[in-house]
C-alpha cells in the first residue's frame, strides 16, 4: 500500500465511486474503524519499520509515511505509540 499519496477520504471515495459517508461506514463495518484511523494506523506501523531499522532520520520516515512535517508525524506517533520517535529510537551517537 501507498501510504504516502494522497488518501483522503473524499480522493478515496470518489476512487471507489461511493459518497465519503458510505465508504466511511463500509469501512467501519469491517475494520472496526473509520478510514482516516486506519490509515494513521498503518503509516504509524510503517514508521515503527523504518525507525527500528535506523535507515532512516525521523524527517525521513515521516516524509515516506505521508507526512507533511514532522512536527505532525511525531505528535501523532507520541499519540500511537505513547512516546514520541526519538525516544523510542534515540539518534546513535556520533
Amino acid at each position: 500500500m501507498n501510504l504516502n499519496g494522497d488518501l483522503s477520504l473524499f480522493r478515496l471515495s470518489k476512487e471507489f465511486g461511493l459518497c465519503p459517508a458510505t465508504l466511511n461506514q463500509l469501512f467501519r463495518r469491517h475494520q472496526n474503524r473509520p478510514v482516516h484511523r486506519y490509515i494513521i494506523s498503518r503509516r504509524m506501523e510503517r514508521a515503527f519499520e523504518f525507525l527500528q531499522s535506523r535507515n532512516c532520520s525521523v524527517k525521513e520516515t515521516a516524509e515516506r509515511v505521508g507526512f507533511s512535517s514532522q512536527f505532525n508525524f511525531s505528535k501523532e506517533f507520541k499519540k500511537y505509540y505513547g512516546s514520541s520517535p526519538r525516544n523510542l529510537f534515540p539518534p546513535p551517537d556520533r
